[in-house]
């Protein structure tokens, strides 16, 4: 712990400002030990995941075309500014389209699980939480957590289809008012993990749960979801935009000259790999803000409502007479 500073509280009232504020003050304070965990637990898994199912597709022949493509009507040109036809007709993405979305999947679930297991440890074992100790209660959540998750997805694949057909048989403005009733129930369903960690319920229980909180308290927690969203979204752009502007000045370069652009196919490739791994780290390095920001959102929610935290201290003040 930092010398003469109190651990950051987490159950404690919090307007929308305070929650977005306290988020950053949270990841300042740990932001060496969380991300240590972070990287030792799940750093490997998404570099992995993205390095595959992104860079792989720039270094795979990424900028080639075939001449007799280009002057036989029979031959579609193979990669022409898109190496994902290559991929497709040699065969490639035959098990990586499952195995890759697979492991994303598996990562953004260790992620989830890392960060909020790791909230919840702080308040009593403060920044020395180290990857082994913590690892030992993830392993455990993971399992809740996928479970949330799956039936998220279901929930939303029922909605989509249900969406689907409402557009087709009533038309348009039906579909509208389907989509802003499904944008209402997501928001209380993003606190679902939280809940679940942290109050031990199985995931129907705790949308059930979630929906209680979330009433009074919707547009706080949307806009906590939609400022952390931006947040991130502008972080990631700042950061691997150097990187795209280079690829595609040279690219535009070789195309108004002339050059062909084999020569230049390793440095397209080298530039594709830097801008996937910039692109997964600053992925990788935001998740954590608005999980976070979701999690004190939800701790302030329950202050406010049920007076957990207060009722806790004012029994420790009794046991201590």
């Amino acid at each position: 712990m930092i010398p003469n500073r109190e651990p950051i509280k987490l159950r404690k009232v919090r307007d929308f400002s305070g929650n977005i504020s306290i988020t950053f003050d949270f990841l300042r304070e740990n932001f060496i030990p969380l991300y240590k965990n972070l990287f030792m637990i799940a750093g490997g898994i998404m570099i992995i995941s993205y390095t595959i199912g992104f860079g792989i597709m720039s270094i795979i022949d990424p900028f080639s075309v075939e001449e007799d493509a280009i002057y036989q009507d029979d031959v579609v040109p193979s990669g022409f500014g898109n190496p994902f036809f290559d991929l497709f007709s040699d065969g490639f993405l035959t098990t990586n389209s499952i195995l890759i979305p697979l492991i994303f999947f598996i990562s953004i679930l260790v992620v989830v699980a890392i960060t909020y297991r790791y909230l919840l440890l702080y308040p009593v074992h403060g920044k020395e939480i180290n990857p082994g100790f913590l690892w030992k209660y993830v392993k455990r959540d993971l399992w809740s957590i996928f479970l949330g998750t799956v039936l998220l997805f279901v929930l939303s694949i029922l909605f989509v289809l249900l969406l689907t057909f409402v557009t087709t048989v009533m038309g348009w403005f039906v579909a509208l008012i389907a989509i802003c009733i499904f944008t209402y129930v997501i928001v209380p369903f993003s606190l679902i993990h939280i809940i679940i960690l942290a109050e031990k319920l199985n995931p129907i229980e705790a949308i059930k749960r979630s929906l209680y909180l979330i009433k009074d308290k919707w547009l706080s927690t949307f806009g906590v979801i939609f400022i952390t969203s931006l947040i991130i979204y502008i972080i990631s752009i700042a950061l691997y935009m150097p990187f795209t502007i280079v690829g595609a000045a040279i690219s535009f370069n070789s195309l108004e000259t002339g050059n062909s652009l084999e020569p230049d196919a390793g440095f397209f490739a080298a530039i594709s790999i830097a801008i996937t791994i910039v692109y997964s780290m600053s992925f990788f390095l935001s998740m954590p803000v608005t999980y976070l920001a979701l999690a004190f959102q939800y701790f302030s929610i329950v202050e406010e409502k049920e007076h957990i935290g207060l009722i806790a201290r004012i029994e420790t003040i009794g046991e201590k007479i």
